[in-house]
């Protein structure tokens, strides 16, 4: 934020000059006034990207695990063809997103358990941090599906998979709805970051670079 130069003291020859010292105090009010808005300004965004952090990630949570409460009542039976490249198929895994780095015992079950919380603790804070709501957004939905696999674990002891994308010979990972969350969560926080980098050449995106005609050098 612009830090605006006030100054608490009387310049000498204000005093003078009456109508000088009284267009300064203006101005030192004036000062003041834009500084309280500015900051005002950034409290409410702050403020208005904390309800979205939030929504984002209770509604991530609660949509994967009513999904997967009803795979396991509908799926356990016979899986559901949808159409040629995609299955509904009712599998587990012990790991952690799309079957990957299994933990078949307890102790690797607890230390990714751990693992998960502390990323979800830092993508929280993350969250609350941001004036931005879209990146509240997408931290929302990471975190939601991080901690939907998370109460799988506790609860399942494994987590529970029910998608099957498939193309010819070529098989993606069984997944769910929180793998999905997440991976979106994550493009979608490329692309803000990408956004944000500034051209090349130019380290400050909000002053142009000066331009130069033919024959005449830049100082």
């Amino acid at each position: 934020m612009y830090q605006w130069p006030i100054s608490h003291t009387t310049p000498p020859h204000t005093q003078a000059s009456p109508q000088v010292y009284s267009r300064l105090l203006q101005y030192r009010v004036w000062a003041s006034t834009i500084q309280d808005i500015e900051m005002d300004v950034a409290s409410m965004r702050l403020r208005s990207s904390i309800p979205v952090l939030l929504s984002s990630a209770t509604v991530t949570v609660l949509v994967d695990q009513a999904t997967k409460a009803w795979a396991q009542a509908v799926l356990a039976q016979s899986p559901v063809r949808l159409n040629a490249f995609l299955d509904l198929r009712l599998t587990f895994n012990t790991g952690i997103s799309f079957g990957l780095f299994q933990a078949d015992t307890d102790f690797g079950r607890w230390l990714l358990i751990a693992t998960t919380s502390a990323v979800v603790l830092v993508l929280a804070y993350w969250g609350l941090r941001t004036r931005r709501w879209m990146m509240s957004l997408a931290l929302g939905a990471i975190a939601g599906g991080a901690v939907g696999n998370i109460l799988d674990r506790i609860i399942r002891a494994r987590v529970v998979d029910f998608v099957d994308v498939h193309v010819a010979s070529f098989q993606w990972p069984v997944f769910n709805l929180a793998d999905a969350a997440i991976c979106t969560g994550v493009a979608l926080l490329l692309l803000l970051s990408g956004r944000e980098t500034p051209a090349r050449g130019n380290t400050n995106p909000r002053r142009p670079e000066p331009q130069t005609t033919r024959g005449q050098s830049q100082p």
